[in-house]
């Protein structure tokens, strides 16, 4: 399942494998990045990252989408609920946040 956000809002299924689709207003190709799922931007800690596995893909000649694959390994133990995420740029000397919106987390009923 793919999800595709505009920098905004997006939507997903706690302890289900998922990619989320984030398009940035510009080249990611060579670029390190990160991304964060914070349950509020000021954490200190995150609640979910990766940094491998992030598939760039050329959407216009300025416009990259990064597709990140989240793990239901790791959304599992979240709780539901709003959640901030961000994608930062973490090359030496280039630490900034390249995108960024909120993540509404849903656990689906049990099947008896």
């Amino acid at each position: 399942m793919a999800i595709e956000t505009n920098l905004i809002r997006g939507q997903f299924m706690l302890g289900e494998d998922f990619t989320l689709r984030v398009v940035c207003d510009e080249a990611l190709t060579g670029k390190t990045i990160q991304f964060v799922i914070r349950k509020e931007p000021e954490d200190a800690t995150a609640v979910y990252s990766v940094t491998s596995g992030i598939t760039l893909a050329t959407v216009t000649i300025a416009d990259d989408a990064a597709d990140i694959p989240i793990a239901s390994s790791g959304t599992n133990v979240m709780e539901e609920g709003v959640y901030s995420w961000a994608i930062r740029r973490t090359d030496s000397g280039q630490k900034r946040s390249l995108a960024w919106g909120t993540l509404v987390a849903t656990r689906a009923a049990s099947a008896a």
